[in-house]
């Protein structure tokens, strides 16, 4: 039988809904280590906004002349303008090559033609009037905490059936006190099954918001933004990621966003990010009214109900007893009051 056959019969024994969330999160494993070690090349702006590529570690060239891996038909782009040597070991650092003209880094630094420098995957590569992203596809890296939690689960579904076993013959074996262990055994072996099925209901739960939060945690050192970002598992079963971002940090935001809200059968995601230069326009609260219809009382005379785009361009997302959420370009800000 195959390790996927294995897995697979394992799940089986589980309740249906708790299988197929299984068999998806193996899929979506299988994906992911199917294409492990490769980058994905995003073109964030430019003539060719929008585009993305899938890279096998190597070295790729870039520009306007049709002699290069990638041909970019946009302004200011030189016939072979840049030159990237993407890593294949466990260093996922990018070495930039610029061929004809110069490159500009996240930071600022410009890279002029004859040097050459290190970025982290994540980080934006500027030339001509196109900005770049590439980005680490299942980074070696990341597979040592996955991979242990994966073979543990491996070897509970595999001491299921040996447990059982043992249990039943030490019940024929042994008359009455043998049926008493047994027993015990058994109830042992139950509760054991339940936590593997999802059946234990505050513990398990708790495991599992912290498993998705240590998820969001690995997602977010692979975007380079864990040092901008904390993430918490909040008591409502929900997940909290609050900070700061720069506006060179927000596509790797936005494309946390999109794989967020593209995996299935995550908690509800609390966006209380804000990025650096918007902090000073901030809608100032006055009062807040709460009632079936809740309403906000801005300083500025404002008065706004959940869904009304107010100052600056912020809309309402959410109004409690605690604080007001307001949402834009896929920031939301908490605003205590």
């Amino acid at each position: 039988m195959s390790m996927e056959n294995f897995i697979n019969s394992g799940i089986s024994r589980m309740e249906s809904a708790k299988a197929i969330d299984a068999k998806g999160y193996l899929s979506n494993a299988n994906d992911t280590l199917k294409y492990a070690g490769h980058y994905m090349l995003e073109v964030l702006n430019g003539a060719h906004a929008g585009s993305s590529h899938l890279q096998k570690s190597g070295t790729i060239t870039l520009g306007s002349s049709a002699d290069n891996d990638l041909v970019l038909y946009a302004s200011r782009i030189a016939p072979n303008h840049v030159e990237l040597a993407l890593q294949s070991g466990l260093n996922s650092k990018i070495l930039v090559k610029p061929v004809d003209a110069p490159v500009t880094l996240e930071d600022g630094s410009i890279v002029e033609v004859g040097q050459q420098a290190e970025v982290a995957t994540g980080e934006v590569i500027t030339f001509g009037d196109t900005e770049i992203c590439l980005t680490r596809i299942a980074d070696p890296k990341s597979f040592v905490k996955p991979g242990i939690r994966i073979f543990a689960f491996i070897c509970l579904i595999a001491m299921i059936p040996l447990v059982f076993s043992i249990a039943s013959g030490f019940v024929g074996t042994v008359a009455e006190a043998g049926s008493r262990v047994a027993s015990t055994v058994t109830s042992t072996v139950v509760r054991t099954s339940d936590q593997l099925l999802g059946k234990v209901s505050t513990s398990t739960e708790q495991n599992h918001n912290e498993a998705f939060a240590w998820t969001v945690r690995v997602k977010l050192e692979d975007l380079q933004l864990n040092h901008k970002l904390r993430t918490v598992k909040t008591a409502d079963g929900s997940i909290r990621v609050s900070g700061n971002i720069s506006d060179k940090e927000l596509p790797r935001w936005t494309s946390f966003l999109q794989w967020y809200d593209s995996t299935s059968n995550f908690p509800p995601l609390i966006r209380d990010v804000s990025r650096d230069n918007v902090s000073t326009d901030l809608p100032q609260i006055k009062s807040v009214w709460l009632d079936d219809n809740p309403s906000v009382f801005f300083k500025d005379g404002t008065v706004g109900n959940i869904g009304s785009s107010i100052k600056a361009g912020w809309k309402i997302v959410s109004i409690d007893e605690t604080n007001v959420m307001i949402e834009r370009d896929g920031s939301v800000i908490s605003l205590t009051y």
